[in-house]
Order: structure tokens, then sequence, then C-alpha cells
């Protein structure tokens, strides 16, 4: 992760929480200390806390959520496959709650999961793919970057560069 990924990271948190600055300073230790991380899994933890903290986030707490991910179980996810095939169709484009279940899903091919024949082993393969998948942690399954477009970011990013 770059400085750069790190001050829009930091930009975020403050539009959400205007007394939060992102100083130079703060973006030197936040990158010193998150920065082996990828960019992707820093701004999930961010997203995370933001939906579930009133108060601004520690360096503390973002790495917990990035060290200690919560996956839904493989029944669960396969639940959520089975419930959006239904729902959707093979000619839609589901939208997952978890990156994890969607990189699986990716994987195995929306159509080929649609056209099961054979449900249990269907399931069976997704949920070994699953699997894995969790063991490796969420690195494959990155959420897309963070944009520049918000005049704050910008503002933000311009200082550093």
């Amino acid at each position: 992760m770059t400085k750069v990924e790190m001050s829009q990271c930091l930009a975020i948190i403050t539009i959400e929480y205007p007394k939060f600055e992102a100083t130079r300073e703060r973006i030197d230790l936040w990158h010193e200390l998150l920065g082996k991380n990828d960019a992707g899994l820093v701004a999930t933890a961010i997203r995370k806390h933001l939906l579930s903290s009133k108060w601004e986030p520690r360096i503390a707490e973002i790495n917990e959520l990035i060290t200690n991910p919560d996956y839904p179980t493989g029944l669960e996810a396969w639940g959520e496959v089975r419930k959006k095939i239904g729902a959707i169709g093979c000619y839609g484009s589901p939208e997952f709650s978890h990156p994890i279940i969607s990189f699986t899903v990716d994987a195995l091919g929306w159509q080929t999961l649609c056209d099961m024949t054979n449900a249990d082993a269907t399931r069976a393969h997704f949920m070994k793919l699953y699997d894995v998948q969790c063991q490796r942690g969420t690195e494959r399954a990155k959420q897309p970057e963070i944009g520049t477009g918000d005049a704050a970011i910008a503002e933000l990013v311009g200082d550093i560069e």
C-alpha cells in the first residue's frame, strides 16, 4: 500500500468524522503500521468500522478488522448463492455480502452455478473452493480501489504527491 492510497483511506474517515485530521504525521504513522496490507483490505476494514462505530477509528481497531476477518460459514455462503440464483436467475448480475463469496462464484462461473444438474456435487465443490479462499485470506477478493474523484480526497492526495 502506498502513502497516497493510505491518504485516500484516511480521507474517507475525515468525511464521516470531521474532527479526524489526516495530517502528514498521521498518514505516515498509519502507513508505517498498516502499509504492509493491501489497500483494498485497509479500505474494507475502514468501511466496516464506519458502519459499526460512532467513534473515529484507531489503528488497532482497523488492524483487528484486517487480521481477524469474520467470514460467513460455507453453508451461509452457499445459502446466499442459492437465494441469488432463485431471485436473479442466470442472466442477472448478483452482488454478495462478502468479497470471498463473489470470488468463489466468479471462479466457478455464475452460469455454471445456475445450470447445475447435481446440486449436492455443486455445493460440495463450492464449499471446498470457498473454504480454501477463506484460509488464504481476503487478498484475492479485493474491494475496488478508492477513487480520487471526491474533492476532499483529491485535496489530501495533492498535498502528498
